[in-house]
């Protein structure tokens, strides 16, 4: 066979497969963070940093506010604890990190999104924190649960001293 022709095996459509469905979640998350309000993504894919790092903006400028999104992409969402090894070694990626980070996880099916913390912004009077979550309970991503996730950050940042 020629070299500029290639043959894919089984192990290669299943290589192929997830490959599309990380794609696939990575913009689809894109999609979910530059509705309204906006959010501007200031990288995406780079290796060795998150998926997604993104900044709030305030009536179209820039906020310097920043936030991580891991991203997953799966065929079905089936039992969340179907992700505690993959969510695990994330949280690990993200021991260091000075700013919050989410995991984003999508169906290829239909959408389906659900979300939890990988490092949650607290926020108290003149004080702000940000706590490791190596898993926990995965929830259905909204809209009106990303505003809120939007706003947790926005508090943070806020709340800093």
């Amino acid at each position: 066979m020629p070299p500029s022709q290639t043959t894919y095996g089984i192990d290669d459509a299943d290589v192929i497969q997830a490959h599309l469905m990380e794609k696939r979640a990575q913009l689809r998350a894109a999609v979910v963070l530059t509705g309204d309000p906006p959010v501007r993504i200031l990288e995406s894919g780079r290796d060795g940093w998150p998926d997604i790092v993104a900044t709030l903006l305030e009536d179209g400028k820039d906020e310097a506010r920043l936030f991580a999104v891991e991203t997953k992409g799966l065929l079905a969402l089936g039992d969340a604890s179907d992700l505690a090894p993959w969510s695990q070694e994330a949280a690990e990626r993200y021991r260091k990190l000075t700013f919050p980070a989410l995991l984003f996880v999508f169906t290829s099916i239909n959408d389906e999104g659900q979300w939890r913390w990988l490092k949650e912004p607290i926020a108290s009077t003149g004080t702000a924190s940000l706590v490791l979550h190596q898993n926990g309970p995965f929830q259905p991503l909204t809209e009106e649960v990303f505003q809120e996730i939007l706003s947790t950050i926005r508090t943070w940042y806020e709340s800093a001293p």
